[in-house]
């Protein structure tokens, strides 16, 4: 069982470990050795992950490490590797598709909601709009009206956001920017303005970046919108990281 919840914070330290370690193979535009997309694994459960990651991949994968490097981290800096591989997995699927075709966890928050602390993972059962930053994409008509949603809304500055934008809960999780633009396959400053749409079994199903002017299919985050009100994902998809 993970030690990490597949939280913001964890994905940001998976991040800064496979920067201290990787070879300069890593980030380049071909061929990157840290973006396991191909080896599925988001369809791994949590156990098989971290096995094959310390056992096989490490050994004799196509790893963006010196071999034996992953054997050598502690537990729980194996589970935060994964948690940031899980995420930059996620955002290829986006970044090729505009959306999550399979089951896909949104990152933990740290949130407060009507004054009280509670973290992301606890509203399932309810279908969550994630607006960030700045508010042009976050007003009506971004999704079906008549439809029960809970507002969350990130920004960075959680003073500036109090009573701008219509949200239930806010969150001003420091590492919460980063981990959002690694799942939608984009640069943390290309973020403000987006907006995430998680189904009520609390799986990521469509985002819609800030820059209206960039989309060209501006009608396909409207259909995944609805496919994730009338269609969640299975509460128990394989590989699902839940706690």
């Amino acid at each position: 069982m993970s030690e990490t919840g597949y939280s913001s914070g964890s994905i940001v330290q998976g991040l800064a470990i496979l920067r201290r370690h990787c070879t300069s193979a890593c980030f380049r535009p071909n061929d990157d050795p840290s973006d396991l997309t191909p080896y599925g694994v988001w369809r791994r459960p949590d156990g098989d992950l971290f096995w094959w990651l310390g056992t096989t991949f490490d050994r004799i994968g196509h790893s963006p490490f010196p071999h034996g490097t992953i054997a050598t981290l502690a537990s729980r800096e194996r589970w935060q590797l994964i948690d940031y591989l899980r995420a930059r997995a996620a955002g290829t699927m986006a970044k090729r598709t505009g959306h999550w075709p399979s089951a896909v966890l949104p990152p933990d928050l740290q949130l407060r909601c009507d004054g009280r602390a509670t973290e992301l993972r606890a509203l399932r059962g309810q279908v969550v709009v994630l607006t960030i930053g700045r508010s042009e994409l976050s007003e009506a008509g971004a999704v079906p009206a008549g439809i029960p949603l809970r507002y969350v809304h990130l920004n960075r500055d959680s003073e500036a956001a109090a009573g701008r934008f219509r949200s239930d809960c806010t969150t001003d999780d420091p590492d919460a920017w980063t981990a959002y633009a690694i799942v939608a396959g984009i640069e943390p400053e290309q973020l403000d303005g987006a907006i995430f749409v998680i189904d009520a079994n609390g799986w990521l199903r469509a985002w819609r970046s800030g820059d209206a002017a960039s989309e060209t299919r501006p009608d396909l985050f409207a259909q995944q919108v609805k496919l994730a009100i009338e269609q969640p994902f299975a509460a128990d998809d394989i590989g699902s990281h839940r706690h």
